[in-house]
């Protein structure tokens, strides 16, 4: 009996066309409201959703399984869930003025459309995200209509079906609030742009920059992947998509020169997470910071700068002192690119961003930047033959781009479902009194309190997601306790950026494990163990906002110093060697230190440069060798 999907082949060709189709017209609808203004939020965020969903459902048919019935009834379930979602979402596009007209009585029809998109989001998450977010928003879609159940300060009356779909489908707190919001207009311009970047091979100056510069160094792999994955992440924004770019050259190139294969995953994991916080272009979160605060995207970029700065500064120092640990050598510097060829071969690749930059800096809207400098990075490709691109190549990047913000959209649909499901039920209240309560009101517990929290329901999440859910429900108490708003957002940014590669589910170690072929627990251990400043460092920013870049210039630099001197010492301390091993004792010296000589105050500072300079005297001139090669 022939197998009308999985025998003949044509099908599945015809099923991926029509999701290139829809791919092209997602890309196309988002480049024109950038180009002309967005619709109205209900609109540009249901066309948004609408076209996402459809696209992820139509992916089965990557899959060319045709024995069994299984892959028969999946692909099935899987159009009629894409024809749904046209239907469901499509309803809202058109329907928009009705549906603001009910006032959140909605009818029959309405509440069972509204209960279709719910479910169609927890699907879609699924399928793109995994079951982490869909489990975690089932939770909360179940605790909105079941709080009744629930014992002590979680309970709440409960809430009807009718009530809790109103709410989610026909207000601005559910499924099209900000999260989705800023998906369907900033992220997916600076994603399609990215898509742009590559074809134009601006990725290729990057690598070629970084290698060159750093590749015949101590350690010079590593430091190559540090350097590439920060330039990388100004155009990525994701953890474990900077892994799969940058991952696939430095990690082989690693393990060759010396590197444990644990050890070269963990250095481009943690590299590779630091590119949600490298500006100018930074994850999704930090665009949802910037529409929920008010901002503009460049005052949440500007903040950012110092923080990445003391991130890779760290990682860099850490690699180093891996290398001396393991007494390995750079690369043959003959077999290195050579950096004029690249600035000749590639370097005009590059003008989009500085466009991109300078256009963030003089204040225009971010959606307006990105999409300027899409048209930049095609028209500046014609100056060389090898990165110019046709027309063909322009579609792919098109489509390429548009099917990249599928994760991210679903998981900020689904974020839509708890937010509104915590703000039907009080439940950010409640938590933000119960944190105060703990802490007894000391900043310091409330923060230790968040950074765990952020830690546990970031595992298995885009940072995204885990930065909304804990946002939502902590940002009122952390503003309570006297905490800049900013601040206390970007607080809870760095620790959901961090449980990329935090144990037992951290999502960039697990990639980059994959590709190094090591075991991935012991990759995520090391990993975060050479990412903890991205840990530390959030909770002095909260003390000392000149390390977010508010205050006075000459704040500002002695914050910056003294705070790349703790880094310093942080990383002596983590990595136990300088020159030789330390000792225990110097090694806490080096804590000591270097989290003292980042905390605000003139006397801790003078007292951390004074033990950190302490411990590098030991190391050099008793502990030391002679005529040992200098590890700074």
């Amino acid at each position: 009996m022939l197998n009308p999907w999985g025998e003949i082949e044509v099908i599945n060709k015809i099923a991926l066309r029509i999701q290139d189709l829809l791919a092209l017209a997602l890309a196309l609808f988002s480049l024109y409201t950038a180009m002309f203004g967005v619709f109205t939020d209900v609109i540009q965020r249901s066309a948004h959703i609408m076209f996402v969903l459809a696209i992820v459902y139509l992916n089965v048919f990557k899959n060319n399984e045709s024995k069994g019935v299984w892959p028969v009834v999946e692909k099935t379930i899987s159009v009629f869930l894409a024809i749904v979602s046209l239907i469901v979402f499509g309803y809202t596009v058109f329907t928009y003025q009705q549906l603001a007209e009910t006032f959140g009585r909605l009818n029959q029809i309405q509440i069972m459309l509204g209960f279709f998109a719910v479910l169609l989001v927890l699907e879609g998450v699924r399928r793109t995200a995994g079951p982490p977010i869909t489990i975690i928003s089932s939770i909360f879609f179940l605790y909105a209509l079941y709080g009744n159940y629930f014992p002590g300060i979680f309970r709440h009356r409960g809430y009807s079906l009718t009530r809790v779909i109103t709410h989610l489908y026909a207000s601005a707190n559910g499924l099209f609030s900000t999260p989705l919001g800023t998906s369907a207009t900033i992220i997916i311009i600076f994603v399609i742009f990215g898509a742009f970047l590559d074809v134009t091979k601006g990725s290729n100056f990057f690598m070629n920059i970084s290698f060159a510069l750093t590749g015949s160094k101590k350690g010079g792999p590593a430091k190559a992947a540090v350097v590439a994955s920060a330039m990388m992440g100004m155009v990525s924004g994701s953890a474990s998509a900077n892994v799969a770019a940058t991952g696939v050259y430095t990690i082989p190139l690693m393990k060759k020169t010396g590197y444990k294969p644990e050890v070269a995953g963990a250095i481009e994991a943690v590299a590779s997470t630091g590119s949600q916080m490298t500006p100018p272009i930074m994850g999704a979160g930090a665009f949802i910071i910037a529409e929920t605060l008010g901002l503009s995207y460049g005052t949440i970029a500007a903040s950012a700068i110092i923080p990445a700065l003391f991130y890779f500064t760290s990682v860099f120092i850490m690699v180093h002192l891996e290398a001396g640990k393991a007494g390995l050598r750079g690369l043959d510097s003959k077999t290195l690119p050579n950096v004029k060829a690249t600035f000749i071969d590639y370097g005009h690749t590059i003008v989009p961003l500085v466009i991109l930059i300078i256009f963030i800096t003089l204040g225009y809207s971010a959606m307006y930047t990105g999409f300027y400098a899409i048209i930049a990075s095609v028209i500046v490709s014609v100056l060389r033959k090898t990165t110019r691109v046709t027309p063909v190549q322009i579609v792919s990047a098109l489509v390429k781009g548009a099917k990249k913000i599928l994760p991210i959209s679903c998981a900020c649909a689904a974020a839509g479902i708890v937010t509104g499901c915590i703000s039907i039920t009080g439940l950010g209240l409640k938590l933000s009194n119960m944190i105060i309560q703990l802490s007894g009101g000391h900043l310091i517990v409330a923060l230790i309190l968040t950074s765990i929290s952020v830690i546990i329901l970031g595992m298995g999440l885009p940072t995204a997601p885990a930065y909304i859910l804990v946002a939502v429900l902590v940002v009122p108490a952390l503003t309570q306790l006297g905490v800049p708003v900013l601040a206390a957002h970007l607080f809870i940014f760095y620790g959901a950026c961090i449980s990329s590669i935090t144990p037992p589910v951290c999502m960039a170690a697990f990639t980059a494990a994959s590709m190094a072929q090591s075991n991935p627990m012991k990759t995520g251990l090391i990993a975060f163990k050479l990412g903890i400043v991205a840990l530390i460092v959030p909770f002095f920013f909260v003390y000392e906002p000149a390390l977010i870049g508010v205050g006075s210039i000459s704040q500002i630099v002695v914050a910056i110093i003294t705070g790349l001197i703790g880094c310093f010492g942080l990383s002596l301390f983590v990595q136990g060697y300088f020159i030789t091993k330390i000792s225990p004792v110097i090694r806490l010296m080096a804590l000591v230190g270097g989290l003292i000589s980042i905390y605000p105050g003139f006397l801790t500072d003078i007292v951390g440069l004074i033990l950190i300079a302490i411990v590098v005297s030991v190391q050099k001139y008793i502990f030391g060798p002679k005529n040992t090669e200098r590890v700074i």
